[in-house]
């Protein structure tokens, strides 16, 4: 994304002056954030060009600190939710750059423990090579396909010994937006990984991912694995820690609990439970309180 983030230019939040002096530092906040997407990455480029515009346009340092994102903020005219959406990232931004204070993520205290954390990116991008160095297309693509529909579907391991070619189809009106639809929900595939869930199909055979319906069961994961060749210092690969990945990713997000339930196919407390000590929180400032006052 390095070259699409130095080739970008506003069309209209800014003027040519005004973005010729902004241009580095709203290259360099972007850049902190390691975004894989292009629709994502033009999202945060115009988020940030259009807080640091107004930076320059008010006389202000050209930062990001919490005083001038508070201000930057409250300047704003747009929904609620833009707002928040606006102070959320740049706050990212201003974490990764060290003019902000990073924010506390132990104040909730979660009364057990169970649950393995999500994985990293580093953790799937070597599975994803891992995957990818099999000695046979057929290995290949099963581990392939456990690793992108896991994290980039969450589905179970009964989900995906069932999955068909055609049930991952693009939405009728939004076609960016793929969806994986199973018997009792339909499922987003998380953006990051599309290309590479659309890899896996196109492999596919008798139209199952896995060549029948449901043909290992239980023990899928553990009979594609045992057909793999995987290095001794990979780290553990199971559907129940692809499955947090997705779901942290989704709560993330700032999905509805209703929303989520209805993706990720839970209704249980416990599974919230569970997942809450990985999902980011706002504690400094208030904001969190202020959202939930309906604050901007």
């Amino acid at each position: 994304m390095a070259q699409l983030i130095n080739d970008y230019a506003p069309k209209q939040i800014c003027d040519a002056e005004t973005w010729a002096l902004v241009a580095p530092n709203v290259r360099a906040a972007v850049l902190t954030q390691g975004l894989t997407n292009r629709d994502t990455t033009f999202h945060w480029m115009a988020y940030t060009t259009r807080y640091f515009a107004w930076c320059a346009r008010q006389g202000h340092p050209l930062e990001i600190t919490q005083e001038l994102v508070d201000a930057f903020c409250d300047s704003l005219n747009l929904a609620a939710s833009t707002v928040q959406s606006h102070r959320t990232r740049l706050r990212r931004m201003g974490e990764a750059q060290g003019t902000i204070a990073p924010r506390s993520r132990t104040r909730y205290t979660q009364k057990t423990s169970s649950g393995q954390a999500p994985y990293t990116p580093d953790e799937l991008e070597r599975w994803w090579q891992i995957a990818s160095a099999q000695k046979t297309v057929h290995r290949t693509r099963l581990l392939q396909a456990v690793v992108a529909f896991g994290a980039g579907a969450g589905l179970t391991t009964t989900e995906l010994g069932n999955l068909r070619a055609n049930d991952v189809r693009p939405h009728p009106e939004h076609p960016e937006l793929w969806l994986v639809h199973l018997p009792d929900r339909v499922v987003p595939i998380d953006h990051a990984w599309l290309s590479r869930c659309q890899q896996v199909l196109t492999g596919s055979y008798n139209g199952y991912l896995f060549g029948s319906p449901h043909s290992q069961g239980k023990d899928l994961l553990t009979v594609v694995k045992s057909k793999a060749a995987i290095p001794t210092d990979a780290p553990d690969l199971t559907v129940r820690r692809l499955r947090t990945t997705y779901a942290v990713t989704m709560l993330n997000r700032h999905l509805s609990a209703t929303e989520f339930m209805a993706i990720f196919g839970s209704t249980s407390a416990i599974t919230f439970e569970r997942l809450a000590r990985f999902v980011d929180a706002r504690w400094d400032d208030a904001e969190y309180l202020r959202i939930a006052a309906g604050i901007a």
